[in-house]
């Protein structure tokens, strides 16, 4: 969804991470680790742009996240969705056919493709014959016998915000964040890729993807130059045909005007070490080697381990032009 001026937030702002869906894809720059810096492994220094203690609040295992090393967010709509169903929706509650497997808790978001409405869902009431009622109340309802956070700003909708008068053809379904970083495994201590998901505001637990991950550095490709709208579409912010340049996120949160919603593409470089046992035969050669991720050059830990680079190039889908338009 590129027009992102025609999402509406009914939610508190009070933890703007996880509901901050106009912009689809965040960075976290590891301080020292542009692309003409080199770092050691073994003596890196902790931090990020921007401070993610404060922007990321209850990162599973923050306490292990590796030093050095970058953190992107992705935030995108479930592929799950259902239809709203006559009357669609009034000033208190969205009507959705039956089957729906929501949660009160969860923050969703609603669309004609036109527009587009977040909100969190604070219960659920039968609305007849194979329809389920949404409800976005204040937040007083209760999650697990804590408070649903972080609520709803605006709980009637046409009074302190706009109501969006949904018709045939919308659809709702979650809105979910998706944070990914490399942590140390609580185990052994092993480092390896992790993600964490939120569909609540919250994120969850961590899943660990890949082990032996030692660092991840990203770059983003920036098309400042929009080269057409599609048709029926307003005319701003329009689409994009290529990456005109990289850069690293702390560049991007330092610019003026904000270039997130310019990126298309991201360049992801992984440094790889075993996880089994070292290499048992002392080759001083493995320990000499420095490794280039995204222009930056690491220096990694003498342990003996093998280490290989692995890159990947991938496009922000929805964000290019789409060919032959």
């Amino acid at each position: 969804m590129r027009n992102t001026s025609a999402i509406q937030s009914t939610l508190n702002t009070t933890t703007p991470f996880a509901t901050n869906y106009g912009v689809g894809i965040q960075g976290f720059e590891a301080t020292g680790t542009g692309p003409t810096d080199s770092i050691a492994l073994a003596s890196v220094t902790s931090g990020w742009n921007p401070t993610l203690s404060t922007a990321v609040p209850g990162i599973p295992g923050s306490a292990s996240v590796v030093a050095g090393s970058d953190l992107m967010v992705i935030r995108r709509v479930s592929d799950t969705g259902y239809r709203l169903v006559p009357p669609y929706n009034d000033s208190a509650q969205i009507f959705v056919e039956s089957g729906a497997t929501f949660q009160a808790g969860e923050i969703l978001i609603a669309t004609d493709c036109a527009q587009a409405t977040v909100f969190q869902l604070t219960s659920t009431n039968s609305g007849g014959a194979n329809i389920t009622n949404l409800v976005h109340s204040a937040a007083t309802k209760t999650k697990g016998g804590g408070a649903i956070t972080p609520g709803n700003s605006c709980v009637v909708w046409g009074t302190g915000c706009t109501d969006p008068g949904f018709g045939p053809g919308s659809e709702i379904a979650k809105a979910l964040t998706t944070i990914f970083y490399i942590r140390q495994d609580g185990t052994d201590a092993l480092p390896a890729l992790y993600m964490a998901t939120s569909s609540s505001g919250d994120l969850g637990p961590g899943t660990k993807l890949v082990d032996g991950v030692e660092s991840m550095q990203i770059l983003y490709g920036i098309d400042s130059t929009a080269v057409s709208s599609l048709p029926g579409t307003p005319p701003t912010p329009l689409w994009f045909d290529r990456a005109e340049r990289y850069m690293t996120a702390d560049q991007i949160n330092s610019a003026a005007p904000n270039l997130w919603p310019n990126v298309v593409t991201v360049r992801i470089s992984l440094l790889m070490r075993t996880v089994n046992e070292p290499n048992e035969q002392a080759d001083q050669s493995i320990d000499s080697k420095t490794y280039i991720l995204g222009g930056t050059q690491i220096t990694p830990v003498s342990d003996q381990n093998r280490r290989r680079v692995f890159v990947s190039t991938v496009q922000i889908r929805n964000r290019i032009l789409p060919s032959g338009n």
